[in-house]
């Protein structure tokens, strides 16, 4: 999906929170928020420090104001040591609600496998994101480790007062020749200090150090407690981890871990401020999000971000200009396109406020894939007239081809592989 498309969200007035000499500061998308100078150049700093690694400018995330900073089109968390600014999505409904909204969309396309009742137990009208996700991941680790840590043999050569294992010759009469109090052995022994057990402790530690509600300090208190036999690991992103039937059940502790450790968790420590983000382009979540939510509920094979096709042909036979479409559904009757749009559509205009480029991007796509259906996917929100599914329709100029303007709610995370359902059925 073209970048330009990641946000387009409307104007508001702006937004002093009642709890603004509190640590924890929430506010949505777009909306400005008023801070002092030193604390707007704190958080600056920390989302510039983190927009370098997502490759993209400070202002997608924050940007500074007279008397304070505006939230731009990326969601999440943003910390310096005193105080914490956590950036929702603009959508309806309370904090507690779009924040419960937002780790069941995260947790979904990052593989967290979660579900309603993981994050309603959690009370998350009191933690910022960080912790909502901290929780499920150390939940789930706790649970697992409770099972048992996974464990391998590991070499071991040791000089004992009886033979255990084989006896190390070599050793035993080089070193040993005049003792017989000792006895150079060569053993394996199972052991927990694995790989795997290493980069799950290295992201119990990290967890560790920026966890602020209490539920959370005391869960990675009890997780470091069951990783005191595994060694430290400097660099636990590379650990040479192998995932068998003996530790299939950490495949996603693991995948986990390593999105905690690196992935979209952004540290900033550089320059003398220390901090830390977690930031995810809503635009690119919603995609994601969309693309899961169509596997489950497309009885067609779904290809995301399918590349086959281009728009042009040089006079040499060589393609040019890229199509590559959010998701192809492959329905024996003809492929439908389907591109996300985090933007907010008009129910009150005939052409719903679609812009001209998106059709005449869909119209590509038709023509390269012989499409039989196009579909435009948004947000719903509270003027849509229609609830969420098909909100309108339009003939093409190619014969059997439509155009069908969708929305989802992603307020309800939850109803978004109905609605898909229905919309596809309705094709």
């Amino acid at each position: 999906m073209p970048t330009t498309n990641l946000s387009m969200v409307e104007s508001i007035a702006d937004k002093t929170p009642g709890d603004v000499g509190s640590r924890l500061l929430v506010c949505r998308e777009g909306e400005k928020i008023k801070l002092a100078k030193a604390d707007a150049e704190r958080f600056k700093k920390i989302a510039a420090s983190a927009a370098r690694g997502l490759k993209f400018g400070t202002e997608r995330i924050v940007s500074c104001t007279a008397d304070g900073i505006r939230a731009g089109d990326v969601v999440g968390v943003l910390a310096t040591g005193e105080r914490t600014l956590e950036i929702l999505p603009k959508i309806e409904g309370e904090d507690a609600m779009v924040r419960h909204a937002l780790v069941h969309m995260i947790a979904e396309t990052e593989g967290f496998r979660t579900g309603v009742a993981d994050v309603a137990s959690m009370g998350v009208q009191h933690q910022n994101l960080l912790d909502c996700l901290v929780q499920i991941h150390g939940r789930r680790m706790l649970a697992a480790v409770r099972r048992g840590i996974p464990r391998r043999y590991t070499r071991c050569r040791d000089d004992l007062p009886v033979l255990r294992g084989k006896l190390d010759v070599s050793r035993q009469f080089t070193r040993f020749a005049y003792r017989i109090d000792r006895v150079a052995c060569a053993y394996d022994e199972l052991s927990v200090d694995t790989p795997l057990s290493r980069v799950l402790k290295a992201s119990v530690r990290r967890m560790t150090s920026f966890v602020r509600s209490y539920a959370s300090q005391r869960l990675m208190a009890e997780l470091t407690g069951h990783f005191e036999n595994v060694a430290d690991s400097l660099a636990p992103l590379r650990e040479r981890v192998q995932i068998d039937r003996t530790n299939l059940a950490f495949r996603d502790l693991y995948k986990r871990a390593c999105f905690l450790l690196e992935g979209d968790f952004q540290s900033t420590t550089s320059g003398g401020l220390d901090g830390y983000a977690l930031l995810f382009p809503m635009g690119e979540l919603f995609e994601n999000f969309v693309g899961c939510m169509l596997k489950r509920a497309s009885p067609h094979p779904v290809r995301l971000q399918h590349g086959k096709h281009h728009a042009l042909k040089c006079e040499d036979g060589r393609q040019i200009f890229g199509l590559r479409p959010d998701a192809v559904i492959e329905s024996p009757d003809g492929a439908v396109i389907l591109d996300t749009k985090w933007k907010r559509i008009d129910p009150s205009r005939r052409d719903r406020n679609v812009m001209h480029s998106d059709v005449y991007q869909m119209l590509a796509y038709a023509d390269a894939y012989s499409a039989k259906r196009l579909v435009l996917l948004y947000p719903w929100h509270g003027q849509s007239v229609r609830p969420a599914g098909l909100e309108c329709g339009w003939l093409t100029n190619r014969a059997e081809c439509r155009l069908d303007v969708v929305t989802i709610d992603v307020a309800k995370p939850s109803s978004a592989v109905a609605t898909l359902r229905g919309v596809l059925g309705s094709g």
